[in-house]
């Protein structure tokens, strides 16, 4: 899964982290509204690939 959410987690922008944070929202905030909704493609995607790997060791048992 690393190496799946890794450009995910690269492509969050440390201005809008800046921002939000100068808007008085806390860090709890931050994460819900703003990492979590940039980090759901890359979760998904991450996901899905472990299910195949998963599924192919399975069969080959």
């Amino acid at each position: 899964m690393i190496p799946t959410m890794t450009p995910f987690i690269e492509q969050i922008n440390q201005t809008s982290d800046n921002a939000t944070r100068m808007s008085g929202a806390s860090m709890r905030r931050v994460f819900s509204r703003i990492h979590a909704l940039l980090l759901v493609r890359g979760i998904l995607s991450a996901v899905i690939l472990v299910l195949v790997r998963t599924v192919g060791m399975f069969e080959l048992t």
